[in-house]
């Protein structure tokens, strides 16, 4: 079977440059010397770009900084660009939601200034809109937002700029098999690649080139060029570009020479360099095209495996294209493997989610878009003339204005009518909103009392085993030391009654643990940030997990004891899930302050666990995390994969 595939998608682009580490990590050092000012913002901005790819965890951290300190300079341009930059860090791992969050913030800052940066800023936040349009396979909207960017980057003379959205319009017109018009846009960003002076550009350009010649069966000329590109990539350290570039030399083995051992080769390495950088819509398409080069060779069984986890990925990620091929190379394998029925349910499944495909992927409706968005002012003298000839009309018809009275007044009539019954219903609704709003506010105060009560229990159960029985247990171990001095034991009493004694001891520090378990001295003493920092590193003393705790501006930051002791034992539940569950060796443990935001994330390496389990777990755990989640007005997002660990993202309001 013929394999058609798109190679570059939407991921390809994201504003940002490649860097040497060693270039990275100078920039990093010298920021600690740099005042608090908004040249720092810039620079912070900066190396977020060139740490995307390289070091994406610590990218994030660096964002939520840049955050901080334009909000504290009021650096309207730089906090826009801090907050594109965290969205771009969110779609990079697929958790769209999270990107277009932090994109709408960004676009409502410069959405109405008129000074060139802020324009610039508003072209590159719309090109990122299309992109995510895009990874939804909405092509017609990925369309419209890449060449209104185009327009927006032609308004101010930025034509450098126009490689963002004609390199991912090379893209759609590719998948839509229109290579002609792929490979116009292609070259198009490859001049513009070469006004950008940017060798990582350059790079993207080639490759989407070379990806066409391919598609047109061309493979003579593509060879040299991709070696090349594979050369300066590593050279760059640009694993992105490097593994995209693997990915079509394998393309090459396997449409132009049919050998597929050389193609899967390829591929691995390609698929090697993008779980490097967790590129997580990479990652699946490149396991199904391993999966369908496994096919062509005829090793069923590996093309099964690959395209299996391809399937199962894509489909929690809503790739749909990717699903769809991996469906319609899954009949084939179950098939040549004798597995009828699931070859025959894998055909069902592959057919209703083509047809959902082919509605999203109209090419004639693409070209109007981009003949409207290149016919701008011919429409307006259009529109004008339609204007004018229905002036001419309405000067025809004046012998019916009479008519046209009456039918207004009954319009009128019918209009009052409806205003006053949606009125009455609007009257209702309001009384039922009010209603809700009461019951709301009686649940958060039924569960604030529970939350009020159980907290003072753990403090007055805390108080009475450190002062009282601590203080027993303490009494008798000094009584028992005192007595051994003025008694005569036998060799075996003697080491019994040192037992006796290094039990008690051990008794006393449970019970020391337990108390501070309970409720922890340093919460009340020294604050939430010391607190949560004493937690995770009286943990990695067990050796049971090893955690890394990140606090950003927080650490002078004062909460309410209700606020902090939720916030607390919220961090607490997830670390002891961790430990029952999740057989982890490392987590991270993040908190951060955007006022009045508080963002508790915390992150493990463990085997995962399955889709929605946060909402159907009945476990004491989970629910005493929803009751706190619920009280502070939060809310959570959970990224869960099997044997890829769990991501859990907590936005509480204080």
């Amino acid at each position: 079977m013929k394999k058609i595939y798109f190679i570059y998608l939407f991921l390809i682009v994201r504003f940002v440059s490649f860097a040497q580490t060693r270039e990275v990590d100078s920039l990093q050092n010298a920021l600690q010397y740099l005042p608090n000012d908004t040249a720092k913002v810039n620079r912070m901005n900066d190396i977020i770009g060139k740490l995307q790819f390289l070091n994406p965890e610590k990218a994030a951290e660096l964002a939520w900084q840049s955050i901080l300190l334009a909000k504290k300079t009021n650096y309207k341009l730089g906090l826009s660009i801090a907050y594109r930059l965290r969205g771009v860090l969110y779609v990079d791992k697929a958790i769209t939601d999270s990107g277009k969050f932090f994109y709408d913030k960004a676009y409502s800052i410069v959405k109405n200034e008129k000074d060139k940066l802020f324009i610039k800023q508003k072209g590159l936040l719309t090109h990122n809109y299309g992109v995510l349009y895009h990874q939804r396979q909405l092509y017609d909207s990925a369309t419209i937002q890449y060449l209104e960017a185009a327009n927006i980057f032609k308004s101010i003379h930025e034509e450098g700029l126009f490689f963002f959205p004609y390199i991912n319009l090379a893209t759609i017109y590719s998948f839509l098999n229109d290579n002609e018009h792929a490979l116009q846009y292609a070259k198009e960003a490859n001049k513009a690649a070469v006004k950008l002076n940017d060798p990582g550009k350059t790079i993207i350009a080639i490759n989407q080139e070379m990806s066409i010649h391919l598609a047109l069966k061309q493979f003579d000329s593509v060879l040299i060029p991709l070696k090349k590109n594979v050369a300066l990539a590593h050279t760059l350290q640009n694993n992105y570009g490097e593994g995209k570039t693997y990915n079509l030399i394998g393309k090459y083995f396997s449409e132009g020479k049919q050998q597929f051992d050389s193609s899967i080769n390829n591929r691995k390495k390609a698929l090697e360099l993008m779980e490097k950088i967790h590129n997580q819509y990479e990652i699946i398409a490149t396991m199904e095209e391993i999966g369908f080069d496994y096919m062509q060779k005829g090793a069923y069984t590996e093309a099964k495996a690959y395209l299996t986890k391809s399937i199962d990925l894509a489909r929690k990620s809503g790739l749909d294209q990717i699903t769809k091929y991996g469906l319609e190379n899954m009949v084939i394998v179950e098939e040549k493997l004798g597995n009828l029925p699931q070859a025959f349910s894998y055909l069902k499944e592959f057919t209703i989610l083509k047809d959902s495909l082919d509605a999203r992927s109209n090419r004639n409706y693409l070209y109007e878009l981009e003949a409207k968005y290149q016919n701008t002012n011919k429409e307006l003298q259009i529109s004008q003339l339609e204007a004018e000839k229905k002036l001419q009309q309405l000067e025809l018809q004046q012998n019916k204005i009479w008519n046209y009275i009456l039918i207004g007044a009954s319009i009128t009539f019918f209009i009052i009518g409806a205003l006053s019954y949606r009125n009455y219903k609007h009257k209702q609704t309001l009384q039922q909103q009010r209603i809700i709003e009461l019951e709301t506010q009686q649940q958060l105060a039924a569960a604030e009392a529970v939350l009020k009560g159980e907290e003072q229990e753990r403090t007055r159960l805390a108080k009475d085993l450190h002062d009282g029985l601590g203080g027993m247990l303490s009494g008798i171990k000094y009584t028992m030391s005192h007595m051994k001095q003025n008694l005569i034991m036998t060799p075996e009493n003697q080491q019994a009654f040192e037992r006796s004694i290094d039990m008690l001891d051990s008794s006393i520090n449970e019970m020391r643990r337990v108390a501070h378990n309970m409720m922890p001295e340093a919460l009340l003493k020294f604050g939430l940030d010391a607190a949560l920092k004493d937690l995770c590193q009286q943990t990695n003393k067990t050796g049971a997990l090893q955690i890394k705790y990140q606090s950003i501006g927080i650490q002078d930051k004062l909460f309410g004891q209700t606020i902090a002791i939720n916030m607390y034992r919220i961090a607490q539940e997830l670390i002891n899930n961790i430990l029952k569950h999740a057989a982890a060796q490392q987590a991270i443990v993040q908190i951060s302050y955007d006022a009045p935001i508080i963002h508790i994330t915390v992150e493990d390496d463990g085997k995962g666990m399955p889709e929605n389990a946060y909402h159907y777990a009945k476990g004491m755990g989970w629910n005493n995390i929803r009751s706190r989640i619920e009280y502070l007005k939060g809310k959570v997002n959970i990224q869960s994969a099997p044997e890829k660990g769990t991501s859990i993202h907590i936005e509480l309001k204080v």
